[in-house]
């Protein structure tokens, strides 16, 4: 994986300005509340050094969506140093799977995860829940994991495209049919519908987590952060059988996003152990 790609960046600016949220980091950690406590292996920035340590989990809610800042407990010098900060995705969209690989970033207390699900999809996450369950992350255990996406650049693909004239009698052709006419003697196009088209198409090996994508989208409930409209809704990554996950993206991308509509993007995967609720 490309330690570049170790931060978070893009996933923070699909929701606000990266500077903003630098100056109101402070403000969104005095309101997160202490979501979860836990003793993990840290690793010291300054010489690589790996020790065991307290680790604080806060998560600022926003409803379906949430902030979750890492902080790590230095006893030496009684501070918190804060680790990182990335936007977690609700969703109780979850399937059962099979964990083929962990690669955990150089901080220790964030992970990508692999999996196969259904015993053929093999899945790259960012595991949200990674600090207080990595005991649970081995390849081979089975878990219900919940999925979601981020979408960065999403826009509304085109529902359809068409040949005409020469292009549609060559098409025809090559499948063995007869181009039909119109009333003024014209050939009528021939009309291919992108609406139910679904592709979740891996970005290579440096980054595991993200996907180019396309799906159509249903179930779209909108909601506000700091002034800003944002969207979510169920999306389809797998055929056959049909697996879904809840897709976020910007209201100002697809200002118009309703039931049915073809959405493109870039996705970036999350997901978690399901435990019986929301996460």
């Amino acid at each position: 994986m490309n330690k570049d790609a170790q931060s978070h960046g893009d996933h923070i600016e699909v929701f606000c300005n990266l500077e903003e949220f630098v100056d109101n980091l402070g403000e969104t950690i005095n309101k997160s509340r202490l979501h979860k406590g836990c003793r993990a292996v840290v690793s010291m920035n300054e010489d690589g050094k790996e020790e065991e340590t307290d680790v604080v989990v806060l998560r600022d809610d926003h409803g379906t969506f949430a902030w979750q800042s890492l902080l790590s407990y230095d006893s030496r010098e009684s501070i918190y140093n804060f680790v990182t900060c990335y936007p977690v995705l609700s969703s109780d969209r979850h399937a059962r799977a099979k964990i083929t690989a962990v690669e955990p970033w150089s901080n220790k207390l964030e992970a990508t995860v692999f999996c196969e699900v259904d015993g053929q999809l093999n899945v790259g996450f960012f595991a949200t829940d990674y600090v207080w369950n990595a005991q649970r992350y081995v390849v081979g255990a089975e878990l219900d994991l919940c999925f979601s996406a981020l979408a960065y650049n999403a826009e509304e693909s085109k529902h359809e495209f068409k040949f005409e004239g020469q292009e549609a009698i060559d098409w025809l052709a090559k499948s063995g049919r007869e181009p039909e006419y119109d009333e003024n003697g014209n050939v009528r196009p021939v009309v291919f519908s992108l609406t139910n088209l679904v592709a979740f198409l891996d970005k290579g090996e440096e980054y595991p987590e993200i996907r180019e994508f396309q799906s159509p989208i249903k179930n779209v409930h909108s909601f506000t952060l700091d002034e800003r409209e944002f969207f979510y809704a169920d999306a389809i990554f797998s055929r056959e059988p049909d697996r879904q996950l809840t897709l976020y993206f910007a209201k100002k991308d697809i200002p118009h996003a309703k039931n049915g509509t073809p959405v493109l993007g870039m996705a970036w995967i999350q997901g978690c152990i399901y435990e019986g609720k929301n996460q």
